[in-house]
């Protein structure tokens, strides 16, 4: 088979220096970034269940949408919903520490696009490193990256269906392109190039699962000799995580995060989910309409460009309240 790495297209460069707070010319990640990663780990086990309102009123300050006084003002705001944001939009934008917007998806409502400042693009990465980091990655890591975003043109039916990205460590694969025909290919340009991790949405984690064994590959994917595999995006259901495993033969671990930024859940070592409260403000309010379920809601520290408080993510959890202290320390 021929090799063929494409240039990594325009809109991934971007991405690469403001979402991995990389220098692409350079290939390496910035000393700001490294910083607030440091900063993240040092403080991981630190317990912080309060409201940080300096946080809070500093990135309002100044907006015509907030009138936030104080932590009794602050939890009398109402909740702020994806359709409200965009409706008070300009109330809402800072453009003066804007650098570029996100696209949010549109599973609970319409999409829109929200402006974001460089602070919390670092932030919001360096808490994704920081998961990653507690179950033994480092910045080196290479990772095979099943992208829900189009890498190769979907017309191709020929490998190579993934192009690799050497400022961010990546080897992209196409999610457009797996099927039963092309599931073997996949794992041998992982196997070839020696890669240990794979992040993906649990769905297509379990489509390849699926593929494997129906193709019966059992013995290519175990030969991976993966360590991790990462999911994030959408929930890891028990029958997928259990299948997932045992195709691959090595622990998954799920990661919660959103393009707004108002929340980060992580897994750790034990398998518990644990909030990075040093990274937002989060709320578990109780959801009548769907007892046992709370409502997330959260709320920025960094993202000065368009801060979004008391915000209804539209997702819902079961907080644990046994208790009991999860034996990670966190």
């Amino acid at each position: 088979m021929n090799q063929v790495y494409a240039k990594l297209p325009y809109s991934l460069q971007f991405a690469a220096i403001n979402f991995y707070g990389l220098n692409v010319r350079r290939k390496r990640y910035t000393p700001k970034f490294k910083n607030i990663l440091e900063q993240y780990k040092k403080i991981d086990k630190q317990a912080v269940h309060y409201l940080n309102f300096s946080r809070i009123k500093d990135i309002t300050e100044g907006s015509p949408f907030y009138s936030i006084d104080g932590p009794e003002s602050f939890y009398k705001l109402p909740l702020l919903t994806k359709d409200l944001a965009a409706r008070f939009y300009e109330k809402i934008v800072n453009k003066d520490h804007m650098i570029t917007s996100l696209s949010t998806s549109g599973t609970t409502s319409a999409p829109f696009r929200m402006p974001v400042s460089r602070d919390f693009i670092y932030n919001q990465w360096a808490v994704f490193w920081k998961f990653r980091m507690i179950h033994g990655l480092n910045l080196d890591s290479w990772c095979a990256y099943f992208i829900g975003k189009p890498v190769v043109a979907k017309e191709r039916i020929t490998p190579p269906y993934w192009i690799k990205s050497y400022p961010t460590k990546q080897l992209l694969f196409s999610i457009f392109h797996i099927n039963r025909n092309t599931v073997e290919s996949y794992l041998d340009e992982i196997k070839k190039n020696k890669i240990r991790w794979l992040h993906a949405y649990p769905s297509v984690l379990n489509l390849l699962a699926e593929l494997i064994e129906e193709k019966g590959l059992y013995k290519k994917a175990k030969e991976l000799g993966l360590s991790l595999i990462t999911t994030s995006s959408e929930v890891l259901l028990e029958l997928q995580k259990n299948n997932i495993e045992s195709i691959f033969g090595c622990r998954i671990r799920q990661l919660y995060g959103l393009t707004e930024g108002v929340a980060n859940i992580f897994e750790c070592e034990h398998g518990r989910l644990h909030v990075d409260e040093n990274f937002s403000f989060v709320e578990f309010i109780k959801d009548e309409q769907s007892i046992p379920f709370y409502k997330i809601v959260g709320s920025h520290y960094f993202n000065k460009a368009f801060p979004l408080i008391r915000y209804d993510t539209g997702d819902l959890a079961i907080p644990d309240e046994s208790g009991q202290a999860c034996p990670c320390g966190r």
